[in-house]
């Protein structure tokens, strides 16, 4: 006596069913000269590049490239602290805490720059930890300021962006000057005394 057989319809026929009425449509589709409609048409995919973003303080990266990684792209200047240095496939790049100096806007610092003199109390503010990274040009500039005292002539020297990176207070607020990539070319410290 045979085996009855379950319900369950035919593995065969459950797998080459939908192929079988997929061929069908296309040919009957070519047949008749019909053909995908252009909203169905595929296209390539473009994925619109991520804005500059803010370094997160705590250590983890926020998702940043500008084709070159800078995150201050559009700025011709910055102010702040060079929290550290990083290598990117060779090239320097310096982890900028941005400050702010009292009354001067950021969008002034960002367009103009701030001028470099001495100061006994520091005008500046930190604005909560707000950290940028920026590539560093093989031919960067940095000049170091030193104020012995208020009443004595800023001392200045040629630098490096190593010794930038490591200044203590009052001297370790520096203006860095960029180009149209948000590469830095120049950076030079404000002299506390």
């Amino acid at each position: 006596m045979p085996t009855p057989r379950t319900s369950r319809p035919s593995t065969l026929t459950t797998r080459t069913l939908p192929l079988a009425v997929a061929a069908v449509l296309t040919l009957g589709l070519s047949a008749c000269g019909g053909s995908t409609p252009a909203a169905q048409q595929p296209t390539d995919a473009v994925t619109p590049a991520a804005a500059p973003s803010a370094v997160d303080p705590a250590g983890s990266d926020a998702t940043t490239d500008s084709g070159n990684g800078s995150d201050v792209v559009g700025r011709n200047f910055d102010l702040g602290t060079i929290d550290k240095l990083e290598d990117r496939d060779g090239v320097p790049v310096a982890v900028l805490d941005r400050f702010t100096a009292n009354g001067v806007s950021d969008t002034d610092i960002a367009e103009h720059g701030l001028a470099i003199k001495p100061f006994t109390t520091p005008p500046f503010e930190n604005l909560g930890r707000t950290l940028f990274r920026i590539p560093v040009s093989p031919d960067a500039t940095f000049v170091y300021h030193h104020c012995v005292a208020p009443d004595q002539p800023v001392q200045s020297q040629s630098s490096d962006l190593h010794q930038m990176s490591s200044l203590g207070e009052p001297e370790d607020i520096v203006v860095v000057t960029l180009d149209e990539e948000g590469v830095m070319t120049h950076a030079e410290n404000e002299p506390g005394c």
